[in-house]
Formats: structure tokens, sequence, C-alpha cells
């Protein structure tokens, strides 16, 4: 572990160890899970312009487990995303993060987390085409690990690579490779050390808070590779994509869906970028119906969950 810390329960940190070194398939196996499968859409965009739209480039899931142990409670957090190089044009990108978070009657005590995502540079459409003409036969990736406790966090960002012709497709198969790689290099891989005592979370912890809170505007902090970051959003309702979700079997509840429009901001410094995702209020499960983003100043992507 990256801090010493006598009041964390040695078995729950052995839980929650387990859960983010176990293989994939174990993860889900642990219950009570939730979950949601994504279909990924893209558009092109040409000075702000949409100029190609495509349908299923490419998939993703979000899950989430929440434990109850010795007066603590652990929330594991997962989102994952990716394109299929065969519907994506050659397009071979992928991302994945996971969390677990330890709470207190107080609040978050402990964030941990885990990601990794292909090393993509292309900041048009021209350099991503260019990219694709110069693909090899080994896929680059940024991974990293990090923690969050008693107003201190601590990351390490590492870089690994794998076949190129490990895709979304076969991310069972790339998921533990992965996990064993950053394992392996975080030891020699950049250590970041940030004291940000106004957060506790991390990244997707931050973002189910959003979707917990019931205040309709919003404002949380939390730390994500060795930046402060802050996240705002504003709660709307949205008829018109309600009416798609209920027409397509995702809700039977429209007058229930609510739009959240967000903002990440980073504390220091001027990055920035918004969101938008849909979720319906009251439901048992509250990951997510839709997601989109725009990654790339020529690319924007949407996520909308599967019919299960």
């Amino acid at each position: 572990m990256l801090f010493n810390r006598p009041s964390f329960n040695r078995r729950v940190f052995l839980q929650t160890l387990a859960a983010l070194t176990s293989p994939l398939p174990a993860v889900f196996a642990m219950k009570p899970l939730l979950r949601r499968d994504y279909r990924a859409d893209a558009v092109i965009l040409l000075f702000s312009l949409p100029i190609y739209t495509r349908e299923g480039v490419g998939g993703g899931f979000a899950a989430a487990r929440l434990q109850n142990d010795a007066g603590q409670s652990i929330e594991s957090l997962q989102f994952a995303a990716g394109s299929d190089p065969d519907r994506a044009r050659g397009l071979n990108r992928l991302g994945f993060i996971q969390e677990t978070v330890t709470t207190d009657v107080g609040g978050p005590a402990e964030s941990i987390y885990t990601g990794f995502m292909t090393a993509s540079e292309e900041e048009s459409f021209a350099q991503a085409k260019s990219a694709l003409e110069k693909s090899g036969d080994k896929l680059q990736y940024q991974g990293i690990e990090g923690e969050i406790h008693s107003g201190a966090a601590r990351s390490r960002s590492v870089r690994f690579e794998t076949p190129a012709s490990w895709n979304w497709t076969r991310f069972e198969e790339l998921y533990p490779f992965a996990e064993q790689m950053i394992r392996q290099a975080a030891p020699k891989g950049k250590e970041v050390v940030l004291h940000a005592r106004s957060a506790t979370r991390s990244f997707l912890s931050a973002m189910m808070q959003t979707i917990r809170d019931p205040a309709e505007k919003t404002e949380c902090t939390f730390v994500y590779g060795g930046s402060e970051h802050k996240l705002t959003a504003e709660k709307r309702s949205d008829e018109k994509v309600a009416k798609r979700l209920a027409d397509r079997g995702l809700t039977l509840f429209p007058e229930r869906i609510i739009a959240v429009h967000g903002k990440l901001q980073e504390l220091v410094g001027s990055r920035g970028s918004k969101f938008r995702i849909w979720f319906e209020k009251g439901s048992e499960n509250p990951l997510p119906l839709r997601i989109e983003f725009q990654p790339k100043a020529f690319l924007a992507l949407a996520f909308e969950a599967k019919h299960v």
C-alpha cells in the first residue's frame, strides 16, 4: 500500500486488493452487482459540425458493486469502452478505469484506482488518419494506479504495449494482461504526490455522487492522475431522449429520466471538457442509460445502453 494507515481494517483491505487484482470474470462474479452494457456510436466533426456518423463502432460497460463490512462500505466501480477496428475503419482504441472507495460514517475515507488506455496523441482528423496508416503490430498503452487518503494522493503512471490484434472484442484477454503489466511496471513508473485536502474521491466516485445527489445543481472535487479536478453539473428533464429510451424498452418510466449536463475542469490549468449522461431517477440501477462526450476536437462519442 502507499500509505501507513493503522485505522484501515486489514480484512477490508485484503478484500479490496482482491477485487482490484482479480481477473475480470472473478470480479464480475461478486454480488450484488449492477451493470450496463453499451453500444458505441461515433461522429466525426469538422469545425464542430458533424460530417460523418456511424453506429456500433464499438462498445462499453459500466459496473458497480457495494459491500458493507464492519461499519464501512466498500464500493467498486468500473467503466470500460473501446472500438471494434472492423467497424471503426481500422481504429483500435480502448480505455478502462476501476475504483474501490471505502466510506466511513463521515464520508469517503479512501479511494484506490487503476486504469489504462491506448496512447493517442492525435489532435486532428488528419493526424488520426495518419496514425492509422502507420499502425504496426504493437499498440502502446498508458497505465495508472493511484490512491487518495487523508488529504494526500499518490499516483504512478506507466507505459506498456500489447499486440495490435488485441482490441475491444478481446477485452477479457487484454484486461488481466494489462493489470499485470501495470503492477510490474508501477514501481519504476513516474510518481506524483499531491496534497489535496478538499478531495477524497476519484473520478468514477465523483460521477456516481453527482447522480445520487438530489440537488439540481451540484459541485464536487476529485483527484485523478496527480491532478485535482472539479466536477460541476446541472440536472434537467429531457423528454426527447426519454421517449427514445422508452421506445427502445430501456425504461418503463420516461418521466423519471434525468439528463446531467456536466463539466470537468482541472483546478490548476485550463484543461476542461463537457459531458452529458442520462439516468433513471429512483431506479434500482442508477448507472447511466446514455453517455455523451467529446474526447477529441474532431470526435464525439455516444454510449447507449443495450436492451437486455
